[in-house]
């Protein structure tokens, strides 16, 4: 019985296998057909790859540094509970630098990205980059950023050249280096360094575009990316048809992106150098009227070695002297902030770093000009009534009012000092009754004279030390790897366009046998 049933199964499994050869032999017999669709939709491939420009993907990496001040170590603990910004928030705030249109629109300054230059192949137009020409513009740029502006150059012998507008009609003839209109905007065409004797005879089409436009391309053609959600190491890519092109695009944005980064940094110590230069010049002027004071005293009361009569006196106190000199020092400091708060309390400008013996005011001072950074940088892509502005803007309010209740408590603790300091040194010389009048007399102009000196010496150090900050201020960034790019284009990818022709041609003609086989 089961031999009867295998044998009733060969009969369908030979059904089978004739019904696929049918369905192969239906398809088989228009072989030439197959052929003939591959071949074409191949050509046309390779027709799409020869007109088709290609496009080189151009990397560069930044490495940001992670700067944190004292007091934000110590608040880190906080992070955890979601009270304080973490460092994920600056890395996505440099990455909106990056793709600033400021930040853009330098790099279309620097390299004059609004000019293009397109040179005339066998087959298609190409740009061209760097080679040997430099086209400069001589009126306002009003007009270019209304318009876009296509001429011709045709370089004839020796320095003479031709030019035709947009649509190839001749316009005049003329030379490098002098000054020449085309609609109604005027423009020099030089030579640099690169240029070859080779191009005469030749002609290349010169594009003026908007900055406006290039400003554009280059904020949506930039990509930037974090390597992963825990590094500080961004990625900027960028694809154009000239890979020497794209690799100053990125270069040269990285090194405008450090130079501002400079600048906003630079800005506490210049603040701080120009406060500390006003106030050097002022505490200069009384030091030499004191001079005068003493100079003219001596000479009245005939005084010529009056400390050798009083070094007892000088050495019992000099201790307490110099105390009070450090004390007034710092009063005076204290006045002059105070003076400066008071001054710009309706902005939110930075203060300068003039280095109190409370830390906690030099802590709120450094605290205070970070944010004022971040503000100003948050202001240059957003307007005031942004909230992370306004954010900025509380939290500098609240800076403020810790600082000036600190620059009241110092200055309580100050005059408390001074007063006690002050009634030891009259205790000193009430007790010294063999001291002459001329002696105590002279010791006051001296002690005037001590604190001004003090304070200059401290306001020259202090001024010594910000030039020295502002030459020696670097970024928080470093490049890692400078811009290079792919060997061969990414776009179009030439065996996916190849493999997707051959398998179109050879799909075309299997539809339409089994359309008509199935409308037999």
């Amino acid at each position: 019985m089961n031999n009867s049933l295998k044998n009733d199964n060969f009969p369908q499994d030979s059904e089978e296998s004739l019904d696929i050869r049918k369905e192969l032999d239906k398809y088989l017999v228009h072989w030439k057909w197959f052929v003939l669709s591959a071949f074409l939709f191949v050509s046309l491939s390779y027709v799409y790859l020869r007109y088709k420009t290609p496009q080189f993907k151009v990397k560069t990496t930044l490495l940001i540094k992670e700067e944190q001040s004292a007091m934000s170590s110590e608040l880190s603990a906080f992070q955890d509970l979601g009270m304080l910004g973490g460092g994920s928030s600056n890395i996505e705030n440099e990455i909106e630098l990056l793709k600033s249109r400021t930040l853009a629109a330098t790099v279309v300054k620097d390299l004059n990205l609004t000019v293009s230059y397109f040179q005339k192949g066998s087959i298609k137009e190409s740009e061209v980059y760097n080679f040997g020409l430099s086209l400069r513009e001589v009126s306002p740029d009003i007009l270019l950023k209304k318009r876009d502006t296509t001429f011709y150059v045709h370089f004839l012998t020796g320095e003479n050249i031709a030019l035709l507008d947009g649509e190839n009609i001749p316009v005049k003839e003329t030379k490098f280096n002098i000054p020449f209109t085309v609609g109604e905007a005027t423009y020099v065409l030089e030579k640099t360094a690169v240029y070859s004797s080779e191009m005469t005879g030749s002609a290349i089409r010169i594009k003026v575009t908007k900055p406006e436009s290039v400003v554009n391309q280059i904020v949506g053609g930039v990509k930037v990316s974090q390597v992963g959600k825990f590094s500080s190491v961004l990625n900027l890519e960028l694809q154009h048809a000239v890979k020497i092109k794209a690799q100053d695009i990125l270069d040269n944005l990285l090194e405008n992106y450090k130079e501002e980064e400079i600048r906003d940094k630079s800005e506490v110590s210049q603040n701080t150098a120009f406060f500390v230069g006003e106030r050097v010049k002022i505490v200069r002027a009384e030091l030499s009227e004191i001079d005068k004071l003493v100079e003219q005293y001596k000479y009245d009361n005939n005084l010529t070695d009056i400390e050798k009569e009083s070094v007892q006196f000088i050495s019992t106190v000099s201790a307490s002297e110099e105390a009070l000199f450090d004390a007034t020092t710092q009063s005076k400091l204290l006045i002059f902030m105070k003076e400066y708060l008071e001054k710009e309390k309706n902005t939110f400008g930075l203060i300068p770093a003039l280095g109190f013996s409370d830390p906690s005011i030099n802590t709120l001072t450094t605290q205070y000009n970070k944010v004022v950074l971040e503000r100003n940088r948050m202001l240059r892509n957003s307007t005031a009534s942004n909230p992370s502005v306004l954010n900025y803007e509380a939290q500098l309010s609240n800076l403020r009012q810790s600082l000036k209740e600190s620059l009241d408590n110092l200055d309580v603790s100050l005059a408390i000092t001074i007063r006690e300091l002050t009634k030891k040194d009259n205790k000193l010389n009430s007790q010294k009754a063999s001291i002459p009048r001329l002696e105590r007399e002279y010791r006051t102009f001296i002690r005037q004279q001590g604190i001004k000196e003090a304070l200059y010496l401290y306001l020259l150090q202090k001024q010594e030390e910000t030039e020295i900050t502002l030459a020696v201020t670097t970024a928080n960034s470093k490049v890692i790897d400078v811009a290079h790019g792919s060997k061969s284009p990414v776009s179009p990818k030439r065996k996916i366009v190849l493999l997707a022709g051959g398998l179109l041609g050879l799909l075309l003609p299997f539809i339409i046998i089994y359309i008509s086989d199935l409308l037999d």
